[in-house]
Order: C-alpha cells, then sequence, then structure tokens
C-alpha cells in the first residue's frame, strides 16, 4: 500500500502486464486491474460456463454443444466444424483452469468472423493466393500486390498486402 501512496502512476502502469495485488498490514490484500481485463475475465467466464453447460447437455459432445450455441457453424464444412470444436475444446478448459480468457474469446470471435464471410459469399473452395508474380497484379489498382486469404480457421487466415 506503501508503494502506491507513494508513486501510484507506476503501480496503476503496472496493471498493462496484469492484475497487481496491493498488500495491507492491518486488511485483507487489494487487487488492482484494468477494466478491459475485468471484462474479458467476466466475459470469459460466462462464455465458458455456456459453452461446459451446453456441452454436457449433448452428453460431452463439443461439435454439437457449439452447433446449438453458435447457428452460424451451419456455414462451415464438416472439416472445419470438427476443427472449430477441438480448438474451442482445448481453449474451454486451459481457460478455465487458468482463468485467462483471451485466446479463447480471440477463437470464438475469428471463427464467427469467418462464418460471416461465408455469408458474404466467401467460399472455402475458392482457390485465394498472392498473385503479385502475375502482370496484371503487380501494383494493382494503388501500386500494392494483391493479397487474398487462404483457408478457413479462425485465425490467421488473412494476409495483408504490405504497406
Amino acid at each position: 500500500m506503501t508503494e502506491l501512496l507513494r508513486t501510484p502512476k507506476d503501480v496503476v502502469a503496472q496493471t498493462s502486464a496484469g492484475p497487481v495485488r496491493i498488500t495491507r498490514r492491518d486488511a485483507a490484500d487489494l487487487i488492482l486491474i484494468s477494466a478491459n481485463d475485468l471484462d474479458d475475465s467476466q466475459r470469459g467466464t460466462a462464455l465458458v460456463l455456456r459453452i461446459v453447460r451446453e456441452a454436457l447437455r449433448q452428453g460431452g459432445d463439443m461439435r454439437a454443444a457449439l452447433r446449438a450455441l453458435y447457428p452460424w457453424t451451419a456455414l462451415f464444412s464438416d472439416t472445419a466444424t470438427d476443427e472449430f470444436a477441438r480448438e474451442i475444446d482445448q481453449l474451454v478448459w486451459a481457460s478455465g483452469e487458468l482463468g485467462r480468457f483471451g485466446a479463447l474469446l480471440t477463437a470464438v470471435a475469428g471463427w464467427e468472423a469467418t462464418a460471416a464471410a461465408l455469408a458474404d459469399g466467401w467460399h472455402a473452395d475458392d482457390d485465394l493466393e498472392w498473385i503479385t508474380d502475375r502482370p496484371a497484379a503487380r501494383g494493382g489498382a494503388q501500386g500494392r500486390p494483391v493479397v487474398a486469404a487462404t483457408g478457413l480457421g479462425g485465425r490467421n487466415d488473412t494476409e495483408r498486402s504490405p504497406s
């Protein structure tokens, strides 16, 4: 507590790396946490509970649980649905155990964005690739190489043109 009173800005700055425990002599310790970390923790806890509850309803079948929770998974191929279920299954248990939910929240958001792209007409079988080796693509309309997404996973599927 003394350090907080002496250098409050320094102590508060430490919250960018995670929660900061403030010890007090005559009372219970306090935890100083950023609002974003608290929001992620609350959203992550709620998400884990929702997924686990549905998985239990589905007899432990994570694929069925995710299909019930997220109707947009109907846009995925069987292979993509299996990949989604495997990834979320691993992250749910790890996140719940560690109390850290960033990877789980990011994964679900990434897969939802993939479903949105599919709903907008993108197809998993589209063979998209860098086409900088073709004369028409060199420089493109804005003088940058043309780049497109490949694959169907929830994250890291979009490459961007170099700036």
